[in-house]
């Protein structure tokens, strides 16, 4: 009996914990930037955010995390590659993965072509999670930590 009482309040605070985890507060894209093949050290940068940048790799992948809040505004990625005007999209919080692939040939590259993957959410799965994001607000202005 004493042990079924101990583990009810751990299974509580593990519900919580697993709860706490599972909010949802950015969207991740991720996307390759090619050329006739792919094009590394493109900067990838969140318009706005300068601090939340990534930089394709040697296979011109790359992945930026987007906060959620920030698509209460227009969203928009800017795309830089050294000796060419920058490039920027509007980006969508069901954007999955992007395709930009610049065209043109020697030093007056200017013409980008862009292809989007979008994701069909889960609505079960985001009523859940935004339940639970609401569930820990609630906790927080109760507790006074908001």
């Amino acid at each position: 009996m004493i042990l079924l009482f101990v583990l009810v309040p751990l299974c509580g605070q593990a519900q919580a914990t697993a709860a706490k985890d599972t909010i949802i507060t950015h969207i991740e894209i991720t996307g390759i930037v090619k050329d006739l093949s792919p094009l590394p050290k493109v900067i990838v940068v969140e318009k706005g955010y300068k601090n939340n940048t990534d930089i394709t790799d040697s296979l011109g992948r790359f992945t930026i995390k987007v906060q959620l809040e920030h698509f209460t505004e227009k969203v928009y990625l800017r795309f830089e590659v050294l000796n060419v005007p920058p490039h920027e999209i509007e980006v969508f919080p069901d954007t999955k993965s992007i395709e930009v692939q610049l065209s043109g040939k020697g030093p007056t590259k200017s013409k980008w072509k862009t292809e989007f993957i979008f994701e069909k959410p889960d609505v079960k799965e985001l009523i859940l999670k935004r339940i639970a994001f609401l569930i820990e607000q609630a906790r927080n202005v109760k507790e006074g930590t908001h």
